[in-house]
């Protein structure tokens, strides 16, 4: 498959999946991708110094084994390339990076819906590990762990999730900075405003079914979410989380899922969203 990405993170990526045997239980990956990615950097009261852009062309490839319908492992390489410039902000020289990266991913996959989920549970554990023989710029590692469940009675369904993302074994540069930020994601700031080498999220999501129409569902409902991003490991438990919350309507369209939100934390910011897109995955 290929894929064109506009506004502000434009990009372009192809992919491709080929199974070895006829039951695609083991199978290969690759993809290659033109990509933009904003980073933004603070200052010690946390207000906003630069939007950095970090985009250049990679490469990903592997091999993978899939579990019937239960879910899949995943072990690849990544190779990036490219420039950070400053998009808005104090001006600074252009710089390179090079990310290269051996990754290892465990996924569990039982919802029902990738847009509105209403029943089964998601699970991954990924693994990797950036080192300079690979052509990093810097040498460390990185974990991730992602949980959510769904629960439905009648037309009310309950979502809860928890994810963490941490750094260990060295110090991840600007590009492989952990981000937070968006609609469910720590609602009111923007997309990727909160970056990290540690980041923590949990929520609890409602939504009520408010029509029977099977191709436009459309849902209203509101969610509870906590986290925050941090530099040390240390100071996931020091108490400083941000609170937020949402309140949204969205709809199972022909075009795929559209969501309009309200988000608000106790930074005192506010954000409208609109979107199209799965945003229920971690």
């Amino acid at each position: 498959r290929t894929a064109l990405q506009i506004g502000d993170e434009p990009g372009l990526y192809t992919e491709l999946f080929q199974p070895f045997d006829p039951a695609a239980r083991y199978f290969g990956f690759a993809r290659a991708a033109f990509e933009t990615r904003l980073v933004n950097t603070f200052d010690s009261d946390g207000d906003k110094l630069s939007e950095l852009r970090a985009r250049g062309p990679g490469l990903s490839l592997g091999v993978g084994r899939q579990f019937g319908t239960w879910g899949e492992a995943r072990l690849g390489w990544l190779r990036r390339t490219g420039t950070i410039e400053v998009g808005v902000g104090e001006d600074q020289p252009d710089r390179d990076f090079d990310t290269g990266e051996v990754f290892l991913s465990l996924t569990n996959d039982k919802l029902d819906s990738l847009y509105f989920p209403r029943s089964g549970h998601f699970g991954r554990v990924e693994w990797r590990a950036s080192r300079d023989a690979f052509g990093a710029d810097a040498n460390f590692e990185q974990a991730n762990v992602a949980f959510q469940l769904a629960r439905t009675w009648g037309r009310h369904t309950l979502l809860g999730g928890a994810l963490v993302k941490t750094t260990f074994d060295g110090t991840a540069p600007l590009q492989s900075l952990h981000e937070l930020g968006g609609f469910l994601r720590l609602s009111g700031f923007e997309e990727g405003r909160l970056n990290g080498q540690q980041a923590g999220l949990g929520r609890l999501v409602y939504m009520r079914r408010i029509n029977d129409i099977q191709q436009f569902r459309a849902y209203a409902g509101g969610s509870l979410e906590v986290g925050n991003v941090w530099e040390d490991p240390g100071d996931i438990f020091a108490g400083n989380n941000i609170f937020a919350g949402s309140l949204f309507v969205g709809a199972d369209t022909p075009l795929g899922p559209l969501y309009f939100a309200y988000g608000r934390n106790d930074f005192g910011e506010g954000s409208i969203y609109l979107s199209v897109g799965p945003l229920f995955s971690f």
